[in-house]
């Protein structure tokens, strides 16, 4: 399996695997004679699919958890233009929900990969600041905002570490050596 920080490998986004099975029903439904009314909806399914597929293979190689962030994304967007039902508001925050935990994580774990995730997504996505991690009050949503955070955090790391006794002392004076960190990734979808 991939590990959360890993690339993804060169396989189908899920657009491109969603294309792939919206073209084959295409081609089943052709081929058992149904007509334009029937046909219509999923080609323009289809088009929709294809030019989301072609911006996904026009974008820099995704992390696993960049790329589950921006599924998200285009599952958010394909909800909202989705005829409104009894479930349709709660569904969309489930995935704003997840987008933001997603994005709060990476930016804990991997800020340049978050700064890059941050630029493909206010290039191509429409997301409000609101549905950004924060940072004292302030929402990550530029890459200004993440470094006056990060330089913010800096200084009190620094504190956190200096006050950190590098070994301590069992009692009969020997020197028992720091536990070592484990990091610990999750990996979503």
């Amino acid at each position: 399996g991939l590990r959360s920080g890993g690339l993804s490998p060169p396989l189908l986004s899920a657009s491109a695997d969603e294309l792939s099975r919206a073209e084959a029903t295409l081609q089943g439904l052709v081929a058992d004679g149904y007509g334009p009314e029937v046909l219509a909806p999923l080609q323009s399914k289809i088009s929709k699919l294809t030019k989301r597929a072609n911006l996904e293979a026009s974008l820099p190689p995704m992390t696993q958890q960049q790329r589950t962030i921006w599924d998200i994304c285009d599952k958010i967007d394909d909800e909202t233009e989705r005829a409104a039902d009894v479930d349709s508001e709660r569904r969309l925050s489930t995935l704003r929900s997840e987008r933001r935990f997603l994005l709060d994580a990476l930016l804990r774990e991997d800020t340049s990969a978050f700064l890059a995730t941050l630029m493909m997504l206010d290039t191509y996505k429409d997301i409000p600041p609101d549905a950004f991690p924060t940072r004292d009050g302030l929402p990550m949503c530029t890459p200004e905002a993440v470094r006056k955070a990060m330089a913010a955090a800096a200084p009190t790391l620094a504190t956190e570490t200096a006050a950190a006794p590098a070994t301590a002392t069992a009692p009969l004076g020997k020197k028992i050596p720091p536990e070592p960190t484990v990091k610990i990734s999750l990996s979503y979808g």
